[in-house]
């Protein structure tokens, strides 16, 4: 449907005759003018709407200042208006086509080419701002699905994006999400910037694996092998979410499958971080931290995820874990204990078997890492540990007390006969979780590469490959499960 605007310009001028002849004509200011659909003037046009497409509610016209009716839009489909005349009626027409000159629905067409000899318009602009632009052999009505679409002709060049001639670096073509977040962009001297991901594939499908993938975290996926680079020891064995409170990939909005409180002491919830992904001190670098609100008595309870839930972490007695957080003051700095609890293979919480490491400030200004390690004990609480789960507890808080946690992780030593620690700088890594290119986060497979960026002084810690000795259940996805019990093994080659 289509409305027109009126009047066209021999009607819009409305005038008072003279009191007699040789007199001038007077302006009309404020008089009404009725607007009809029939010539005989008996059906009022009451579907009118002002300049600007808001309804008028009336049939009536006032004259304005300069004696002329103002503009408006008529009701659907009709291109020719009546008003009263000095004898009988006036017919009022639409003013000439032009760009701002009809109020359309969004698929209109406003206007189309046709060139001579060709089928089918080879450009159609629509009312609602789209284009297509085709060359003629097809109807530009039936591309669909798309604001702009452009069609090439044989051995022309389609599109061109010239520069202007500067000297500032800067982008020539960007693509930003509905917030204005940039998704890709090109710049003028020369580079290619896009957020997220990339990949090299065989088909547009999930299912096609890539040749080459890359992500935004930093990961390197190339002819099945994946590589990453970081601070730190590799085999973080928390899910992405549960370390970093967000989606790994594709995501940047705050994510909690795991954390929990206890008593109804405390609320805990995945939100933005509030400091900045940059914060001092805060490894992960993500969009989103943990946040945990005292709402009760003055106790603060966060612990990352119960083996009932599939969220703790997979031990072996007598094999050292290192499991840290860090953690940030909302407004007061308190002390916080750091506990591991011990669960059996049947999820069976150990209660009166929890290790309890040495405490820790938190402070206002900055992340402070809260690390805890132990060898696995061969009883707790009555029973054998299977998995680990880390709590963190403060006590003496004001009402509403506001505390933060980030960048959890778990190291479990791969050496059965040793109580070495996993990491004893206690340095973050994030959980290695790749996407092959099909849609579905995995842990990382035998072969993959891990480079430490801190560069620890054993020559050995410097790259690790993983071995294949238990295959690729180790590390979790995004929203699975943490994996087997067995546990991963990263050799360090160089």
């Amino acid at each position: 449907m289509t409305r027109f605007l009126f009047p066209d310009p021999g009607a819009q001028l409305i005038y008072t005759p003279p009191a007699s002849i040789g007199r001038p004509l007077a302006s009309a200011q404020g008089m009404t003018v009725p607007v009809y659909l029939d010539s005989a003037l008996t059906l009022p046009a009451t579907d009118l709407l002002n300049s600007v497409g808001s309804p008028l509610g009336t049939n009536l016209l006032t004259v304005d200042a300069t004696s002329q009716l103002p503009d408006f839009f008529g009701p659907d489909n009709v291109d020719q208006l009546y008003v009263p005349g000095t004898t009988g009626f006036y017919q009022m027409r639409p003013k000439p086509a032009t760009p701002v000159n009809r109020a359309a629905a969004s698929g209109d067409t406003w206007q189309q080419s046709l060139v001579t000899g060709d089928a089918f318009p080879r450009a159609r602009l629509l009312a609602d701002g789209g284009a297509v632009v085709a060359d003629g052999t097809v109807d530009p009505a039936s591309r669909t699905g798309a604001r702009w679409d452009i069609q090439g002709r044989p051995n022309e060049l389609t599109l061109r994006v010239r520069a202007a001639n500067d000297v500032s670096v800067h982008s020539v073509i960007e693509i930003p999400d509905k917030n204005g977040a940039l998704i890709a962009w090109l710049l003028n001297a020369g580079g290619m910037r896009i957020n997220d991901e990339f990949g090299l594939t065989k088909g547009v499908n999930p299912g096609v694996p890539d040749g080459v993938r890359g992500d935004i975290y930093g990961f390197l996926r190339q002819n099945g092998i994946a590589e990453f680079r970081h601070a730190g020891p590799p085999g973080n064995r928390a899910t992405f979410a549960q370390a970093t409170a967000e989606v790994f990939n594709g995501s940047r909005a705050a994510s909690n499958p795991s954390w929990i409180t206890a008593f109804g002491a405390t609320t805990i919830a995945a939100v933005a971080n509030p400091f900045g992904a940059g914060a001092t001190g805060n490894p992960s670098e993500t969009f989103n931290v943990f946040r945990g609100t005292q709402v009760s008595g003055t106790t603060l309870v966060m612990s990352t995820g119960t083996a009932t839930a599939g969220f703790a972490i997979p031990v072996i007695p007598g094999n050292f874990i290192k499991m840290l957080a860090f953690i940030r003051a909302g407004s007061t700095g308190r002390v916080f204990t750091p506990t591991i609890q011990w669960y059996n293979s049947s999820n069976t919480y150990l209660s009166s078997g929890d290790s309890v490491g040495s405490t820790v400030s938190d402070v206002t200004g900055s992340w402070t890492v809260i690390p805890i390690g132990i060898v696995v004990p061969a009883t707790a609480g009555g029973g054998t540990p299977a998995f680990a789960e880390l709590k963190l507890s403060a006590v003496s808080l004001g009402a509403s007390e506001v505390h933060y946690a980030s960048a959890f992780g778990a190291w479990v030593d791969t050496r059965t006969a040793s109580s070495a620690d996993p990491n004893p700088n206690n340095v973050w890594s994030p959980p290695l979780v790749v996407q092959p290119g099909d849609g579905v986060y995995t842990g990382m497979a035998a072969g993959d590469r891990y480079g430490r960026s801190d560069t620890p002084s054993v020559a050995n810690q410097r790259l690790y490959v993983l071995n294949g000795t238990f295959g690729t259940t180790y590390a979790p996805s995004a929203v699975g499960a943490p994996g087997s019990t067995v546990a991963p093994c990263w050799v360090g080659i160089a």
